[in-house]
């Protein structure tokens, strides 16, 4: 199925590559030269997650400062081949405890054996075959990298592979093991829009992740929503608890004996942390959660341009749009910025080596909206194209709030052997993985 694997930098530079042994699978298109590229000429993000070049089918995703790429002859299933590479990014960061580029340059040999049995299905069945020990990079984590260390309060550790049968993430209180268990729903928004609003694209990727540090061996019931439609696409969301999904794949531990006539996963989840199910929505079934506006005039009688950019969180006042950044490249004829932002938590940058200005929101309450005024200043003979701005990029992070609809009705735990009563935590979460909006 998957002929090639390439990690590349946010800088287009590719640090690591496998090449699929299967004869079938190989093709001599260049690749590797492909997808750095692409990310060059069109930008950070902007990059759909399935594209095809030259008759081969290119899927990737992004995890911090890197691209997780595999590439195929055929047109594999998006989901399925997204779902591999999400494994494979957690299987690193078992093996590594970090996934950065530093980590994956000390661990280039490490990786390149972990890259040639990366179809086995986990970690623990890899480690017998791995010879080389990992090289441990520390580093400070960053503010908005880690999601989960926000929702669920833990603290990362780096766990080298000879001290694996310790969990690589633990509670505040490493001497005492709590029974508790996690169920995340993510899910993670590509969209693409004009400068008025206008969704051309937008589609989700989801999964209900399931951390587990349940002492035993307990059997998990999951109960999603009870008129929850699959294979449901173009059909309209409706109101309430309902939600509607495309197609969706489920872990090897899920029994989906209640599944068709209930909607209950019955999960018996190994140790630590796996995607019990994945989804994907797309069509008129959504709502862009995030509503971006931009408009472009030029200023009489001056070479310096206008842009106003107003920005509205549509999602229930009772949920938050956090860490919310706007992105909009500027030509390089462009030598510094004035602002002005309406409402509190808010800043305006102008990062003059990248010809970037990035405005970023703390906090915005479902239902407000605000609004940047920006004025580009040219301080050269050369007049400012309106076509040469952006386009922009959104980020953003939501919590207890889902596009599709998903919900958990009831997450149970039973256990036959131990007498205990279980701590269980829902949350839910959808983030920005690639949104644009055109400026022109």
């Amino acid at each position: 199925m998957i002929a090639e694997l390439l990690i590349v930098t946010n800088r287009a530079a590719v640090l690591l590559r496998k090449i699929s042994t299967d004869r079938n699978e190989a093709h001599d298109f260049r690749s590797m030269d492909v997808f750095p590229k692409k990310l060059q000429l069109i930008g950070r993000g902007h990059i759909p997650p399935h594209f095809v070049e030259n008759d081969v089918h290119f899927y990737y995703i992004r995890r911090g400062s890197l691209y997780f790429v595999a590439t195929s002859k055929k047109d594999v299933c998006a989901v399925s081949a997204i779902e591999f590479l999400s494994r494979l990014y957690h299987m690193m960061k078992d093996f590594c405890g970090v996934v950065s580029e530093d980590s994956v340059r000390a661990n280039t040999l490490l990786l390149h054996e972990l890259l040639c049995d990366a179809m086995i299905a986990s970690t623990e069945k890899l480690k017998p075959y791995i010879t080389s020990d990992p090289v441990v990079v520390e580093r400070s984590p960053a503010a908005q990298e880690d999601i989960a260390t926000r929702l669920f309060g833990i603290e990362n550790r780096t766990t080298p592979v000879s001290t694996s049968h310790k969990p690589a993430v633990r509670t505040s209180l490493d001497e005492v093991k709590k029974n508790e268990i996690f169920v995340d729903i993510v899910e993670r928004l590509t969209a693409v829009t004009d400068a008025k609003g206008v969704v051309s694209h937008m589609e989700v990727q989801g999964t209900i992740n399931v951390k587990n540090f349940l002492l035993g061996h307990p059997q998990v019931k999951i109960a999603l929503n009870e008129d929850l439609q699959v294979n449901a696409a173009g059909q309209v969301k409706g109101y309430g608890n309902s939600a509607s999904i495309d197609r969706c794949t489920f872990h090897q531990c899920v029994d989906l004996t209640d599944f068709d006539n209930s909607r209950i996963l019955t999960v018996s989840p190994p140790p630590g942390e796996f995607s019990a199910m994945t989804y994907s929505v797309s069509g008129s079934g959504l709502n862009l959660p995030v509503r971006v506006l931009v408009f472009i005039s030029d200023i009489p009688n001056s070479r310096d341009v206008d842009v106003t950019v107003r920005v509205r969180c549509a999602v229930p006042a009772s949920c938050n749009a956090a860490y919310l950044v706007i992105k909009l490249p500027v030509p390089s004829a462009v030598s510094s910025v004035s602002q002005h932002v309406t409402g509190p938590s808010q800043e305006v940058a102008f990062r003059s080596e990248e010809k970037l200005v990035v405005w970023s929101i703390r906090k915005m309450p479902g239902g407000e909206e605000s609004m940047a005024q920006l004025r580009l200043i040219n301080h050269t003979s050369h007049h400012i194209s309106k076509l040469d701005v952006g386009p922009a990029s959104v980020d953003f992070e939501i919590s207890k709030h889902t596009l599709s609809g998903l919900q958990i009705r009831f997450l149970r735990v039973f256990e036959h052997e131990h007498s205990y009563v279980p701590h269980r935590w829902i949350r839910y979460i959808t983030t920005a993985d690639s949104f644009t909006v055109k400026t022109n």
